[in-house]
Protein backbone atom coordinates (compact mmCIF):
# COMPACT_ATOMS: atom_id res chain seq x y z
CA UNK A 1 0.00 0.00 0.00
CA UNK A 2 2.80 2.40 0.90
CA UNK A 3 4.58 1.46 -2.30
CA UNK A 4 1.47 2.23 -4.34
CA UNK A 5 1.05 5.60 -2.61
CA UNK A 6 4.75 6.42 -3.15
CA UNK A 7 4.42 5.44 -6.81
CA UNK A 8 1.39 7.72 -7.22
CA UNK A 9 3.19 10.60 -5.53
CA UNK A 10 6.25 10.07 -7.69
CA UNK A 11 4.11 9.97 -10.82
CA UNK A 12 2.31 13.12 -9.75
CA UNK A 13 5.61 14.92 -9.01
CA UNK A 14 7.02 13.76 -12.35
CA UNK A 15 3.85 15.01 -14.09
CA UNK A 16 4.21 18.39 -12.35
CA UNK A 17 7.87 18.70 -13.33
CA UNK A 18 7.15 17.88 -16.98
CA UNK A 19 4.14 20.23 -17.05
CA UNK A 20 6.01 23.13 -15.47
CA UNK A 21 9.02 22.58 -17.71
CA UNK A 22 6.88 22.62 -20.84
CA UNK A 23 5.09 25.73 -19.56
CA UNK A 24 8.42 27.47 -18.94
CA UNK A 25 9.71 26.53 -22.40
CA UNK A 26 6.54 27.71 -24.14
CA UNK A 27 6.54 30.98 -22.15
CA UNK A 28 10.18 31.55 -23.14
CA UNK A 29 9.39 30.93 -26.80
CA UNK A 30 6.44 33.33 -26.60
CA UNK A 31 8.65 36.00 -24.97
CA UNK A 32 11.30 35.61 -27.68
CA UNK A 33 8.61 35.90 -30.40
CA UNK A 34 7.22 39.05 -28.80
CA UNK A 35 10.71 40.52 -28.54
CA UNK A 36 11.31 39.82 -32.23
CA UNK A 37 7.97 41.45 -33.11
CA UNK A 38 8.85 44.57 -31.12
CA UNK A 39 12.26 44.75 -32.81
CA UNK A 40 10.67 44.43 -36.25
CA UNK A 41 8.07 47.07 -35.47
CA UNK A 42 10.74 49.42 -34.08
CA UNK A 43 12.81 49.01 -37.23
CA UNK A 44 9.75 49.75 -39.38
CA UNK A 45 8.96 52.86 -37.33
CA UNK A 46 12.53 54.15 -37.67
CA UNK A 47 12.42 53.54 -41.43
CA UNK A 48 9.13 55.42 -41.67
CA UNK A 49 10.56 58.37 -39.73
CA UNK A 50 13.49 58.58 -42.14
CA UNK A 51 11.13 58.51 -45.13
CA UNK A 52 8.93 61.20 -43.60
CA UNK A 53 11.81 63.63 -43.02
CA UNK A 54 11.93 64.50 -46.71
CA UNK A 55 8.17 65.03 -46.82
CA UNK A 56 8.32 67.24 -43.72
CA UNK A 57 11.13 69.28 -45.30
CA UNK A 58 9.01 69.70 -48.44
CA UNK A 59 6.06 70.92 -46.38
CA UNK A 60 8.34 73.39 -44.61
CA UNK A 61 9.61 74.64 -47.98
CA UNK A 62 6.05 75.05 -49.22
CA UNK A 63 5.11 77.00 -46.09
CA UNK A 64 8.23 79.13 -46.47
CA UNK A 65 7.32 79.93 -50.07
CA UNK A 66 3.82 80.95 -49.06
CA UNK A 67 5.21 83.24 -46.37
CA UNK A 68 7.57 84.86 -48.85
CA UNK A 69 4.87 85.38 -51.47
CA UNK A 70 2.52 87.01 -48.97
CA UNK A 71 5.19 89.25 -47.46
CA UNK A 72 4.79 92.32 -49.63
CA UNK A 73 4.60 94.96 -46.89
CA UNK A 74 7.66 95.87 -44.86
CA UNK A 75 6.28 94.18 -41.72
CA UNK A 76 5.78 91.01 -43.75
CA UNK A 77 9.40 91.09 -44.90
CA UNK A 78 10.55 91.42 -41.29
CA UNK A 79 8.33 88.47 -40.33
CA UNK A 80 9.79 86.38 -43.15
CA UNK A 81 13.29 87.17 -41.89
CA UNK A 82 12.35 86.12 -38.37
CA UNK A 83 10.70 82.86 -39.48
CA UNK A 84 13.56 82.02 -41.83
CA UNK A 85 16.14 82.57 -39.10
CA UNK A 86 14.12 80.41 -36.71
CA UNK A 87 13.85 77.65 -39.33
CA UNK A 88 17.61 77.86 -40.00
CA UNK A 89 18.46 77.55 -36.30
CA UNK A 90 16.11 74.58 -35.86
CA UNK A 91 17.62 72.89 -38.92
CA UNK A 92 21.17 73.44 -37.64
CA UNK A 93 20.20 72.00 -34.25
CA UNK A 94 18.69 68.94 -35.95
CA UNK A 95 21.75 68.57 -38.23
CA UNK A 96 24.79 69.50 -36.09
CA UNK A 97 27.30 68.22 -38.64
CA UNK A 98 25.93 70.52 -41.37
CA UNK A 99 26.72 74.16 -42.16
CA UNK A 100 24.76 77.24 -43.17
CA UNK A 101 25.75 76.53 -46.78
CA UNK A 102 24.21 73.04 -46.52
CA UNK A 103 21.02 74.60 -45.16
CA UNK A 104 20.90 77.16 -47.96
CA UNK A 105 21.46 74.46 -50.55
CA UNK A 106 18.74 72.21 -49.14
CA UNK A 107 16.29 75.13 -48.91
CA UNK A 108 17.08 76.14 -52.49
CA UNK A 109 16.58 72.61 -53.81
CA UNK A 110 13.32 72.09 -51.95
CA UNK A 111 12.03 75.53 -52.96
CA UNK A 112 12.84 74.79 -56.61
CA UNK A 113 10.95 71.47 -56.38
CA UNK A 114 7.94 73.13 -54.76
CA UNK A 115 8.02 76.00 -57.27
CA UNK A 116 7.92 73.45 -60.09
CA UNK A 117 4.89 71.79 -58.48
CA UNK A 118 3.12 75.12 -57.93
CA UNK A 119 3.84 76.24 -61.48
CA UNK A 120 2.64 72.88 -62.84
CA UNK A 121 -0.72 73.43 -61.12
CA UNK A 122 -1.29 76.72 -62.96
CA UNK A 123 -3.45 76.67 -66.09
CA UNK A 124 -0.52 78.06 -68.13
CA UNK A 125 2.57 76.09 -69.00
CA UNK A 126 5.27 77.85 -66.95
CA UNK A 127 8.55 76.30 -65.85
CA UNK A 128 11.51 77.55 -63.87
CA UNK A 129 14.44 78.62 -66.06
CA UNK A 130 17.53 76.43 -65.90
CA UNK A 131 19.59 79.13 -64.16
CA UNK A 132 17.08 79.22 -61.28
CA UNK A 133 17.73 75.60 -60.30
CA UNK A 134 20.41 75.20 -57.60
CA UNK A 135 23.56 73.20 -58.25
CA UNK A 136 24.85 72.16 -54.86
CA UNK A 137 27.64 69.79 -54.08
CA UNK A 138 26.34 66.59 -52.50
CA UNK A 139 28.13 64.15 -50.26
CA UNK A 140 28.21 60.63 -51.71
CA UNK A 141 25.58 58.52 -49.97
Amino acid sequence: MKLLRLLRNTTFVLFLIVSLTSLAVSASIWAVNQTMRVATMSKAAITQVAQNRRQIARLAAKARLRRIVTSVPLAGIAAVGYFEERDRREWLEANPSKTNADYACEVAELTAEVMDEVLAELPWNIQLPGWALPECEREPT
